[in-house]
């Protein structure tokens, strides 16, 4: 998925926004738009926005000298839905259909987006919690159903923090329903905004229920043509490839597997996209 006009609009605001809660000088704040300037005008016309914000985001990284920007937070969002993970899952298994209310709890833990949004809010995430039973996941859930029938294994492809741990009560509900399915969960090679790595799963125990793989990467997506030989493999022969975050959407979008896509609309584009409005669900699977 290429990037447009307002992607690049949307990702020098971004960055510029990531780049002022570091540094404030200034005259820094000038150059550096400058550089990222240079670099969006020099962009492969192939080249999607995660993989253009990564490369601003290294920039930003080598400025301040701090790996993992969003360390703390990350923290604090994983801790803030894990305080809530025994609620949810007796709300999952009084459901008339555990699975499809895992998955509405999972597509609402995509809000919690430091990159899309400018604002996330514990409020917020309460408040789509809340009612998160009333999305539709339509035809595309049936289709999901069907695929897990005959399905050997199956690659959860993760986004962000605090997401994770609805991310891990659904692959709970996966593995009791479908016991012989063999899951893995694929996580960022390296830290890159909110997204989840290595260290977020063990956090959330998620590593202590399926083997979770780093793709071997810091881009907020998953490009196929970079990630590390065993992600690639994992995905290659994966029957069903669960794709969390507009990020994935946006790296994997077109690539034939039998993805099945769990976002929330988060910019204009994206709601343009599906003609959906602001923080609605979309759950599809990849056109062949």
């Amino acid at each position: 998925m290429r990037m447009t006009a307002e992607c690049i609009y949307c990702t020098f605001r971004q960055i510029d926004r990531y780049y002022m809660s570091f540094e404030n000088d200034p005259d820094k704040r000038m150059a550096f738009a400058k550089r990222v300037c240079s670099m969006l005008a020099e962009a492969d016309i192939e080249t999607t926005a995660p993989e253009m914000s990564a490369r601003l985001i290294h920039m930003i990284v080598s400025e301040v000298g701090k790996k993992d920007l969003y360390h703390d937070e990350k923290h604090t969002y994983n801790q803030a839905v894990l305080k809530r993970e025994a609620d949810i899952l007796k709300h999952i298994s009084a459901a008339d259909d555990k699975l499809y209310r895992a998955l509405q709890y999972a597509m609402t833990g995509n809000y919690i987006d430091f990159g899309s949004l400018e604002n996330v809010s514990e409020g917020k995430l309460h408040e789509l919690i809340e009612s998160a039973p009333n999305i539709d996941l339509g035809e595309t859930y049936n289709k999901f159903k069907r695929d897990l029938e005959n399905a050997k294994s199956l690659v959860y492809l993760h986004d962000n923090c605090g997401e994770i741990v609805f991310d891990k009560m659904c692959i709970m509900e996966l593995k009791a329903l479908y016991p012989k399915l063999k899951i893995t969960s694929i996580v960022r090679g390296e830290p890159i905004l909110n997204d989840v790595t290595m260290a977020d799963a063990e956090e959330v125990g998620l590593a202590g229920i399926v083997p979770v793989v780093g793709n071997g990467i810091a881009v907020p997506g998953t490009v196929l043509s970079e990630i590390s030989g065993e992600a690639r493999m994992l995905i290659d022969a994966a029957d069903i490839i669960v794709s969390k975050g507009m990020g994935n959407y946006e790296t994997m979008q077109g690539c034939g597997l039998n993805v099945y896509y769990l976002l929330l609309c988060k910019c204009e584009r994206f709601m343009r996209e599906f003609n959906q409005p602001y923080l609605s669900s979309v759950f599809i699977a990849e056109r062949k």
